[in-house]
Formats: structure tokens, C-alpha cells, sequence
């Protein structure tokens, strides 16, 4: 099932800990586990905006990759809308 929000995690938190949906900022990038199929990968810095409220928004699509391949969403202050 996918996950519709996001969770901004401390960067200290290990890779392999991640839940689905989680996503924090590493040395610049920012590592997301993807809220569709559950893969780690890092997203260009310049496609997050990172909001007061300690959330994420996007400023284009991303993909998931996985098992519902080339599904796109964007996240809006860690909500997650499918498109």
C-alpha cells in the first residue's frame, strides 16, 4: 500500500532503519524511501523546498520506480498526492 505522507527523519538515522515515506538530508542531498514502492534513492536538492514547519514540498514531480513503475506524485508539505 502506499504511503501518503512523508516523514522527515534526522540525518543520523542509519539507511537501513528507514520506513517507507521517510526521507532526510545528507551532507546536501536529501535520501528519500519512496512512498510507492519502498526504494532508497536521492532526489536532486534543487527539486525540495524545505519548509518552516520542518516539512517537504516539491517543486516537480518525482517518480517511483518500483512495482507501480513510473507512477509520479508530489509531496506538499509531506503529504503525498499520486498523479
Amino acid at each position: 500500500m502506499d504511503n501518503t505522507r512523508i516523514t522527515v527523519v534526522p540525518a543520523i538515522k542509519a539507511f537501513e532503519d528507514y520506513k517507507q515515506g521517510d526521507m532526510s538530508k545528507q551532507d546536501g542531498w536529501w535520501m528519500l524511501k519512496c512512498p510507492g514502492c519502498g526504494k532508497l534513492s536521492s532526489v536532486d536538492r534543487g527539486k525540495i523546498i524545505e519548509n518552516d514547519e520542518n516539512t517537504v514540498s516539491t517543486r516537480a514531480f518525482l517518480h517511483c520506480h518500483g512495482r507501480t513503475a513510473h507512477r509520479r506524485y508530489v509531496i506538499e508539505k509531506n503529504v503525498v498526492r499520486w498523479l
